[in-house]
């Protein structure tokens, strides 16, 4: 079995260029935004005859939890010139789930037209006004990241400018800071996380395994105890985030808590005539009001699942202040931990919307 760059072997340990430096021959430590640096726990594996070893940052605590802007790379760029040699280093950093929700709300995707509703004219500026509003997000995206502002005085000026450059240059960087940056990425680019499963699936396969003797050997869920794993493209260490189980009943509180209200009704619009019927009332899925109120509901969900889930207590004296503090870190870290607790810890994958 091949072993790839990022595994270290114990006989020839690479190096890696991130943030993460090493104290003696046994301990790294990863460095965070906030300057505190933390050990890296390192796991060796033997795999057909020989150690590998992958480093850890084990999220037990807050402060281990690096806010966005912790989170940097870059990206090289063709300049455009004649010298082909010639590229432009992009210094970019990672955006918040907070930043991000922000920048799709004021550069909202337009609604598709309905099928009633469908002609070509409509069809020709529903494609239209979609391209343009993926240029003003990516805009937005662009300039948060990179910390530079795109020429223009307005909007559509900078969306104008970013529209006479390359457009696959303008895709590849976009796309490395949304993929790469911000970890939204399903499957790094680096594998190291995918690396370490397979040499660990390959290395233990009967181990830990208890046979079933009654039901008395399956812990309640409050005392179990999950951990989930995800690894950022460029960096030396996987990240393991431990997780506590959530009982049904604790489940059943925060629905409880966070149960949405019935929107509005209005009355219903006739597709062809375009008259309301003041007889026939539909919900109103649509209200602004409700809308708001649903998603402070779904916020506040986040924060208490989020609480009961993790071993430390998320920051906040209250689940609002709790919710900024989560939605200060990467949007690619919160949004695979939601997913995690919410597909393996609650079990309804898909059924719940946290955000």
């Amino acid at each position: 079995m091949e072993l790839k760059k990022k595994a270290r072997d114990t006989e020839h340990e690479q190096v890696s260029d991130t943030e993460a430096s090493t104290v003696d021959d046994s301990v790294t430590l990863a460095t965070l935004s906030s300057g505190k640096k933390f050990p890296l726990e390192r796991r060796t594996l033997n795999v057909e005859g020989r150690d590998v070893s992958f480093d850890f940052l084990v999220i037990d605590s807050a402060e281990k939890w690096d806010i966005a802007s912790g989170v940097s790379g870059e990206f090289l760029m063709e300049t455009g010139q004649h010298d082909a040699s010639s590229q432009l280093r992009v210094m970019l950093s990672g955006l918040s789930l907070k930043e991000w929700e922000d920048i799709e709300a004021t550069n909202p995707i337009p609604t598709a037209p309905q099928d009633a509703e469908l002609t070509e004219d409509s069809k020709a500026k529903y494609e239209h006004d979609f391209e343009i509003a993926l240029m003003r997000k990516r805009v937005a995206v662009l300039e948060a990241s990179t910390g530079k502002t795109i020429p223009g005085g307005t909007t559509e000026e900078k969306v104008s400018f970013l529209g006479q450059r390359n457009p696959r240059m303008t895709e590849r960087l976009f796309a490395h800071v949304q993929d790469v940056i911000c970890n939204l990425n399903e499957n790094p680019i680096d594998g190291l996380l995918e690396q370490y499963e397979m040499f660990l699936l390959d290395s233990s396969k009967t181990s830990g395994v208890i046979d079933f003797n009654s039901f008395e050997d399956w812990d309640t869920a409050v005392n179990s105890q999950y951990c989930f794993r995800m690894s950022r493209s460029g960096d030396p260490y996987i990240l393991e985030f431990p997780i506590r189980g959530i009982s049904q009943e604790v489940r059943h509180k925060i629905e409880t808590d966070t149960r949405e209200p019935q929107p509005p009704r209005i009355p219903r619009r006739d597709p062809v005539t375009k008259r309301f019927d003041r007889s026939n009332l539909v919900l109103n899925y649509e209200d602004p009001s409700w809308l708001q109120r649903v998603k402070a509901i779904h916020q506040h969900r986040t924060a208490m699942y989020f609480d009961a889930a993790l071993m430390f207590k998320v920051p906040g004296g209250n689940y609002m202040e709790k919710y900024g503090w989560i939605s200060a870190r990467l949007i690619g870290d919160v949004i695979r931990l939601k997913k995690y607790i919410e597909k393996e810890i609650i079990g309804l994958a898909g059924d719940l919307d946290f955000f």
